[in-house]
């Protein structure tokens, strides 16, 4: 099974979008989540998705230099286009996540698919509507199958956002939805209060000390973080 990696990365002019080009450690957030998916073993191949104007400047130079995929469209069905790039790439199944939380682990995003096949499931997500009903909700890793999204299209209005067509599949029972619960607790997102601050502190301290971005010096910054923040 061929799966590909997406992430949202429209540089439109809503709060959420913007959010994916905060500066960290002199890159964009975006950069910092790309970086992560192109680091997962499960997934075969990383497409950006953006917006088809002069705006979409910032996402290719992440695209040049993380060596993957731009596609550029004004189409602002989320499913159709989610659809059409798996078509393109010729996947059978998409991962799905946005550009505002920039220390998405790799291992979580395999661990999300392999929940995914494991279940035989149309849909796993890592988010629950229920807890958390809007679009700016945090991190979100969703994991779909082509046939799931052909299925969802049938239910047709234009989707704007992630989190609607998920509450659309589970209210219609049209496909088979699961609920992978995250580890919540180092898995940081630009949309949540005072979260960004702490991202920026983790983020220049790492890079100021020259150690490598992964999951285990994230982690324990975090920590040292907390701690000193008395939480």
């Amino acid at each position: 099974m061929k799966i590909i990696g997406i992430i949202e990365a429209r540089n439109d002019q809503t709060d959420c979008d913007r959010k994916a080009f905060v500066q960290l450690a002199s890159k964009p957030a975006l950069y910092h989540v790309a970086k992560r998916m192109v680091e997962a073993q499960l997934i075969d191949e990383v497409v950006l998705d953006a917006c088809a104007d002069a705006g979409n400047r910032p996402v290719l130079a992440i695209a040049a230099e993380l060596h993957v995929r731009v596609r550029r469209t004004e189409e602002p069905d989320v499913l159709k286009r989610l659809r059409d790039t798996a078509i393109l790439c010729g996947a059978e199944a998409v991962v799905v996540t946005n550009g505002r939380s920039p220390v998405l682990a790799p291992n979580l995003l395999d661990t999300t698919i392999c929940h995914f096949m494991s279940t035989k499931t149309d849909l796993t997500t890592t988010m629950d509507p229920a807890a958390c009903p809007t679009d700016a909700c945090g991190v979100e890793i969703d994991v779909i199958s082509l046939q799931g999204l052909e299925t969802l299209m049938a239910y047709h209005q234009v989707h704007s956002g992630i989190r609607k067509f998920i509450q659309i599949a589970r209210s219609s029972n049209a496909i088979r939805v699961s609920h992978f619960s995250q580890v919540p607790d180092i898995f940081l997102s630009i949309d949540v209060d005072g979260q960004l601050e702490t991202l920026k502190e983790i983020f220049h301290t790492l890079f100021r000390a020259g150690a490598p971005i992964d999951l285990k010096g994230l982690s324990e910054e975090v920590d040292k973080v907390a701690r000193r923040k008395g939480r």
